[in-house]
């Protein structure tokens, strides 16, 4: 058998089998990607939009930016040349292009630059996008994909005094 042949075959059992990378919008991500938001855009580049700084919050469906001000909340997405979910330990592993491989832990204030994807955000719709997993329903509407990101903070923001962390959101 041909290597041509058995990558076909290969490839037509897995689309059998419902490996096919993609999901429902609105079901429970797989394990694999956790509760991410990525796309299979191409990596050319580093937008310097600035997406905001904020709280993350990574929970069981979302991952997102807690931003005070303005007080709101956007869903992040992923490249996924640049991101990797760890299911036993509820983390991510960023690939920044400046930083190298960062670990993303809920609780951490970061900024992020990067794209807003869709309309509300003044970016393309996220229709649009070549999603691997998209957004969970249950996740805020504004979504911004993230190319860079800045800590403010290292370590959960909740084991730090509520003056200090009250002055990162701030500033």
């Amino acid at each position: 058998m041909t290597l041509g042949r058995r990558v076909f075959l290969i490839a037509v059992a897995a689309l059998a089998l419902g490996c096919d990378g993609t999901q429902a919008t609105g079901s429970k991500p797989p394990a694999r990607t956790g509760p991410l938001a990525i796309t299979d855009e191409p990596s050319q580049g580093v937008s310097a939009s600035l997406g905001g700084q904020g709280l993350l919050v990574i929970d069981d469906e979302c991952v997102t930016l807690q931003m005070q001000e303005p007080r709101r909340q956007i869903t992040l997405a992923f490249r996924s040349t640049q991101i990797r979910w760890d299911p036993s330990l509820n983390q991510a592993t960023f690939l920044d292009p400046f930083l190298g491989s960062v670990v993303l832990s809920n609780g951490e204030l970061i900024e992020v630059g990067g794209e807003a994807v869709g309309a509300s955000t003044g970016g393309e719709p996220p229709n649009t996008r070549r999603w691997i997993a998209p957004p969970n329903s249950s996740c805020p509407s504004d979504v911004f994909e993230v190319h860079t990101l800045t800590f403010k903070t290292r370590g959960p923001v909740s084991a730090q005094h509520p003056s200090t962390v009250a002055q990162h959101l701030v500033a």
